[in-house]
């Protein structure tokens, strides 16, 4: 479909949007050019990317580690029925995976440069059961754990 060149300055969004569409599903590569050189420009001055990108990630990952870590206290509080011994083997993996994914969390924080404790402090409230655990898993990570979760959280980066 031929447009006259003084439509495609006249296009709102919608309608280029449309146009485009068509063209598309018509092949017709040469209309599809046109309306995207046609399209108004405009300019954006926004903040470093890599500042911008890395506290995105940053703000991501570390509800994905609150997110785990009520999930483990909550599957921790799933294995304490009455009548079970306090620490079972469930309850010790869960406390690994536990610590594991803070341990990787606080690693990755010394990675940027930035004070875990001060990271800790930007989450917001934390449940006390998922704060007494993490006091009690302190120092009972996985090594091999520990890299997986870091290695994961790094490719947020790449």
């Amino acid at each position: 479909m031929k447009i006259k060149e003084t439509i495609y300055t006249t296009l709102n969004a919608r309608d280029r949007v449309a146009a485009t569409v068509s063209a598309l599903a018509r092949k017709d590569t040469e209309e599809v050019l046109r309306l995207k050189k046609s399209c108004p420009k405009k300019r954006y001055v926004a903040n470093e990317d890599a500042y911008v990108g890395t506290m995105q990630a940053l703000e991501k990952i570390g509800s994905f580690v609150e997110v785990d870590l009520r999930g483990l206290a909550i599957d921790y509080l799933g294995y304490s029925s009455p009548g079970t011994k306090w620490e079972t083997d469930a309850h010790k993996t869960l406390v690994r995976s536990f610590a594991s994914i803070r341990e990787a969390w606080r690693r990755l924080a010394g990675e940027l440069g930035i004070d875990f404790d001060d990271l800790q402090a930007i989450r917001g409230p934390r449940h006390d059961f998922v704060e007494q655990l993490a006091q009690s898993a302190e120092g009972r990570h996985d090594e091999s754990q520990v890299q997986e979760y870091l290695t994961a959280m790094q490719a947020r980066f790449a």
